[in-house]
């Protein structure tokens, strides 16, 4: 919540210095928390680990989502080798990704009850996506990105409640670490926070600061990806040029009222490789109006993408484009 409320989390910097002493030498050692979609086969990689690791998910959940699961890790003091393992691992590459390290007096178990109480919550009544019976969605927390954003809306109350038995949690970044604990206000005062349902609801400032992160990233990943895998294609486009296909992609969602971002990303691919489609009035009086399944905004992006099929000489074309798309969702986990 913002505003005149007073916040309940503060945030500072770490160095690498302070960073390399809390992962190899706090003690207690801290408990990371790892979003799994991040990294290739991290469920196998956390069973390989050797280490004391919970996934947040159920067991009927993680059959089926095991390397998208959130995954606690308890680091080891006692086996250096392990615990470094698993570290090298998380920071390797040119940019790693970042991760969350949790410092807590509590059981790795303990934490994992603890914060499975925030894998859903509910959204406000402003969210386009809130269902009629304000059915919960998944929270996930457990992105570095959006702990973050999160963390710097908490009230006091709320401070409270999303801490729990955790003492400090750090955002473990190549570019800069930051480390977030409650405020001394928010260590003394014990305000009951109201759970709607024993959930959490977001707040309407919550959800525009958590929208707004997503769609940044979502810009960010899409950039990346047309850089990489349609590297011929875009290769005489300035990175202005690239940013405004782009931003023009997603106007055309709003446009036909289908703001997905698997749409976005199909429209971004017609316009990249077929601009004349997205600016032929017949197409879109078609996409839009004439064609019987125009009325639901929702099929409006595949009317469109149809018109692209016409260049594919086989069967092979057609599955050689759509595997090129789907590398989008591989590279963005």
């Amino acid at each position: 919540m913002l505003g005149d409320t007073p916040l309940g989390v503060t945030s500072r910097t770490l160095d690498a210095g302070e960073t390399r002493k809390l992962l190899n030498h706090a003690v207690p050692a801290p408990t990371l928390l790892i979003d799994g979609a991040a990294y290739v086969g991290m469920a196998a990689r956390m069973e390989a680990s050797r280490l004391e690791t919970h996934s947040l998910f159920g067991q009927a959940d993680l059959n089926l989502l095991a390397d998208e699961a959130p995954w606690l890790a308890q680091l080891s003091r006692s086996d250096f080798e392990r615990s470094n393992t698993l570290l090298v691992f998380l920071q390797q590459g040119d940019t790693p990704e970042p991760f969350i390290a949790l410092s807590s007096d509590v059981t790795p178990l303990m934490l994992r009850t603890h914060l499975k109480k925030w894998l859903s919550v509910r959204l406000p009544e402003t969210a386009p996506e809130r269902t009629p019976e304000d059915k919960p969605v998944l929270f996930r927390f457990y992105d570095p990105a959006i702990l973050a954003a999160f963390l710097g809306t908490l009230t006091i109350s709320e401070a409270q409640a999303f801490f729990g038995p955790i003492q400090e949690i750090t955002i473990v970044d190549e570019a800069g670490s930051q480390a977030f604990t409650q405020t001394a206000a928010a260590g003394v005062v014990a305000e009951p926070l109201p759970r709607e349902g024993g959930l959490y609801r977001i707040t309407p400032e919550q959800y525009l600061i958590l929208s707004n992160l997503r769609a940044d990233t979502f810009r960010q990943d899409l950039f990346r990806f047309l850089r990489t895998e349609y590297a011929l294609e875009t290769k005489d486009m300035s990175d202005g040029q690239v940013r405004g296909l782009i931003a023009q992609s997603i106007k055309d969602g709003e446009t036909l009222g289908d703001k997905r971002q698997g749409s976005i990303l199909n429209l971004v691919i017609i316009r990249l490789l077929r601009p004349d489609i997205m600016e032929d009035e017949f197409i879109w009086d078609q996409v839009t109006v004439t064609n019987p399944e125009a009325a639901d905004p929702k099929q409006r992006v595949g009317l469109l993408h149809a018109y692209l099929f016409t260049d594919f000489k086989d069967v092979d074309a057609f599955d050689a484009h759509f595997a090129r798309i789907s590398k989008f969702w591989e590279g963005a986990n």
